[in-house]
């Protein structure tokens, strides 16, 4: 399902690496072709501002699929985020409760 060479967003000027998360949200929203890093897809989606609160939104959506939570759960902890300082690893590594 996803490509085991990191992709890079580009979107704009942003060239954010984007992790195995971050590609199943985009699947999950549709966008097949040119991944987006979180803040752009917050960005570029009207209902979505905020990138934060996108991928909390997104995270409970895919973790109910089973065929894009089986990706998502392919990293394990904080450590496997490949951008914690332009993403958000603690909230997305996050259990159900510690998240609410």
């Amino acid at each position: 399902m996803i490509d085991k060479e990191a992709q890079i967003c580009h979107a704009g000027a942003c060239d954010r690496i984007l992790c195995t998360r971050q590609e199943v949200i985009n699947l999950a929203l549709g966008f097949t072709e040119d991944f987006r890093c979180i803040h752009c897809l917050a960005k570029d989606l009207e209902a979505s501002k905020d990138a934060l609160l996108l991928l909390l939104k997104m995270k409970d959506y895919v973790n109910s699929r089973p065929c894009f939570a089986k990706e998502w759960q392919k990293y394990t902890s904080e450590m496997d985020c490949p951008s914690p300082n332009t993403c958000y690893p603690a909230p997305c590594f996050a259990t159900e409760t510690e998240s609410n």
